[in-house]
């Protein structure tokens, strides 16, 4: 009698296994389905021991059992579906690990569109960008106190070049929807550019130079960031279209814009030197 149940049971087993291996490509029919729980009765039956076969009460109850199970699903699918259909129109926070360089990617905006045709399950999109239900972190606006801990989010300024106009945003994160307002708390800018309240630097750079300033940030109930930046203004190289000698217009010659010089001379016009 042992010998018979184990091989039963073995059956049992490699079927399941062999089911399981043939949904392994959707995450929605990884689970048996009735066919297989009927291939699975079927195996039962015929190597059932004949001198001690199942009661047929226990086959009802299989079955009853499997038959909820499957409704528990099916509503587990259409709760997730009106779910996913529900964030439509609404903001969402969500993030996903970039699979090439295994850093996390964070997603803010409104929902636009909701695919229900994904093997995985229903999609959100933000924009162009799908993400799987299971990667959104927040639905709404969170309070300030759990958006994160405040913090001036640039790190670093853009190069400026001598005579180009020049432009740089400033940005602070985990500060809800409180007004932001800029300034210069130490150190200076470049000469010819500006820092506005809205954090915004422009202007045209007049010297070369490192500049560095400490840039301060106030919001709320006159709460309050600071973060230490570094302006790089080099010389505008000969060649760049801005930069580059120029002819009068009665044809004369060249003269370098910066020094007023003859770059063909090699004469400087404060040596006295002539040709």
């Amino acid at each position: 009698m042992t010998t018979v149940n184990n091989n039963v049971n073995d059956h049992y087993r490699d079927m399941a296994v062999q089911a399981a291996s043939n949904r392994a490509g959707s995450t929605s029919e990884a689970a048996l389905g009735m066919q297989d729980f009927l291939r699975l009765l079927v195996a039962q039956l015929q190597n059932q021991d004949m001198m001690n076969p199942m009661d047929n009460t226990e086959f009802i109850s299989q079955m009853a059992t499997f038959s909820t199970l499957t409704a528990i699903n099916n509503m587990a699918e259409q709760t997730m579906t009106s779910y996913a259909v529900s964030l439509l129109g609404k903001e969402v926070v969500a993030a996903e690990i970039d699979s090439v360089t295994g850093r996390m990617e964070r997603f803010e905006g409104e929902v636009t569109a909701v695919s229900l045709f994904d093997r995985d399950g229903p999609r959100i999109f933000i924009g162009d960008k799908s993400l799987s239900l299971q990667s959104i972190m927040s639905v709404g606006r969170l309070p300030e106190s759990q958006i994160g801990e405040p913090a001036i989010s640039t790190a670093n300024l853009p190069n400026g070049k001598i005579g180009e106009e020049y432009s740089a945003k400033l940005a602070a994160s985990g500060t809800g929807d409180s007004e932001l307002k800029w300034g210069i708390e130490a150190g200076e800018l470049p000469d010819g550019l500006t820092l506005s309240e809205d954090g915004i630097i422009s202007g045209t750079p007049l010297a070369e130079g490192i500049f560095s300033a400490t840039f301060k940030v106030t919001y709320g109930d006159e709460r309050s960031l600071t973060r230490w930046l570094v302006i790089q203004i080099l010389q505008a190289a000969y060649g760049d279209d801005d930069d580059d000698p120029v002819i009068d217009d009665d044809g004369g010659d060249k003269v370098d814009p910066i020094d007023g010089s003859d770059p063909d001379s090699g004469n400087d016009p404060d040596d006295g030197g002539g040709g």
